[in-house]
């Protein structure tokens, strides 16, 4: 390995082999993409959590990108009352939708990227028992580490905002996934 450090955590205390199967491809997989893409990725984080747990994370999320945006200026009561209503949203669709969601990247409260993988989310898609789906997943979440790193998080992962900004920042979802997809096919091709 070209001095990437690989972390995959158990935190579920029960996906043990995927857990070991995940730090080999992502051993492998993390230098050669440094080599496709051209980011430098120092490490990546992969948490294999329960669904609630997922889901707590992700609201953690949406959550610190509303105070980055409200950070250094005047909140008005409207925008509380949105960003509220928006947390509250993202709460109810994650308990629908939890699993059918195989992989998020997204950034901790230090800054740094992780991925959250729920294990009962690869099994209700059917990523767990194929292994090129769960060669793809891994390699596709593997590339949003490198772009998190490249763009001082200040780019991606996009952010969750109530606020409007000058610059509108719709694109960047469609290239960070496609970059990702991009480099996913190089890699499995």
């Amino acid at each position: 390995m070209s001095g990437i450090e690989v972390n995959v955590h158990d935190e579920t205390g029960r996906a043990r082999r995927l857990a070991q199967q995940v730090r080999q491809v992502l051993a492998e997989a993390a230098p050669r993409l440094e080599e496709i893409t051209g980011l430098a990725t120092p490490t990546v984080t992969f948490r294999l959590v329960t669904p609630r747990v997922w889901r707590m994370e992700v609201v953690a999320y949406v959550e610190r990108g509303i105070q980055q945006a409200f950070a250094g200026s005047e909140v008005y009561e409207r925008e509380r009352a949105e960003a509220a209503h928006k947390v509250d949203a993202w709460r109810r669709k994650l308990a629908l939708t939890w699993p059918l969601q195989e992989g998020m990247t997204l950034t901790g409260p230090d800054g740094r990227p992780q991925t959250l993988i729920a294990p009962r989310a690869l099994h209700h898609t059917g990523v767990r028992r194929d292994r090129t789906a769960l060669l793809r997943l891994l390699v596709h979440e593997c590339v949003h580490h490198g772009q998190v790193f490249a763009s001082q998080g200040a780019v991606v992962p996009p952010r969750l905002s109530v606020r409007r900004y000058a610059y509108d920042d719709r694109a960047v979802p469609v290239l960070f996934e496609g970059h990702a997809e991009w480099a996913e096919r190089h890699y499995t091709s």
